[in-house]
């Protein structure tokens, strides 16, 4: 495959949870689930030493300051060492997997300069990443969420919405962007991805998928 590593990046009721499944129909591939965005918290951490030392390691080395280390911080180091924690616990993939990933929908309620904090980690750290931009049409995004109860306005999936399409726009080589009104019953709409993603396209296989309900709700999730 073109890719180690894949990201899912969504907003609830998108059909993400579909995509997932058609992603671990690929030979080899293990596409974990959410995880409360623990990856962002991750990123927050890095984020937070890279401040102190870019901004305080300067001057911070003897004992007496307030900052004193912060010039020691090895800041590839750290990065590294919380992918491989994150990719050890949280996704922990089974043996003999030869592409993993995970799918979140709370890029919902991030902050434009969270989210693009997160992609800029995860493309320094992670092995080879893949993003995958997942949308749909918003009113019946909307509609699934008022049913299930989600309570998240329609301006969030609105504002999640446009991030997530500017960032697929951009057209960097490492995103691709998938729309759920087109592939939920159409296996060859996946073809593309598939393309992309240098995985074989066996639209049987993905038939079947399509054709199980996922999530744990009776809408898209």
């Amino acid at each position: 495959m073109n890719f180690d590593r894949i990201f899912i990046i969504t907003y609830g009721r998108s059909g993400s949870t579909l995509l997932q499944g058609v992603l671990n129909s690929i030979p080899g591939a293990c596409i974990r689930g959410e995880n409360g965005n623990a990856l962002a918290l991750l990123v927050e951490s890095y984020a937070a030493a890279e401040l102190a030392k870019n901004d305080f390691g300067h001057w911070a080395q003897t004992p007496e300051n307030p900052w004193f280390g912060a010039d020691q911080i090895n800041l590839s180091a750290y990065g590294r060492g919380l992918v491989a924690a994150f990719e050890r616990n949280v996704l922990r993939p089974p043996a003999g997997a030869s592409v993993i990933g995970f799918k979140e929908i709370r890029y919902a309620v991030m902050e434009h300069v969270a989210f693009r904090r997160t992609i800029d980690f995860a493309r320094s750290f992670f092995v080879n990443p893949a993003f995958i931009v997942n949308t749909r049409n918003l009113d019946n995004t909307v509609a699934s969420a008022t049913r299930t109860g989600m309570g998240m306005a329609s301006e969030q999936f609105t504002d999640a919405d446009a991030m997530l399409r500017e960032f697929a726009s951009e057209g960097a080589p490492d995103v691709f962007h998938v729309h759920y009104d087109d592939y939920a019953r159409n296996a060859s709409a996946l073809r593309g991805l598939f393309d992309f993603l240098g995985a074989p396209f066996n639209e049987a296989s993905i038939r079947d998928v399509l054709n199980k309900k996922h999530s744990t709700f009776a809408e898209p999730a």
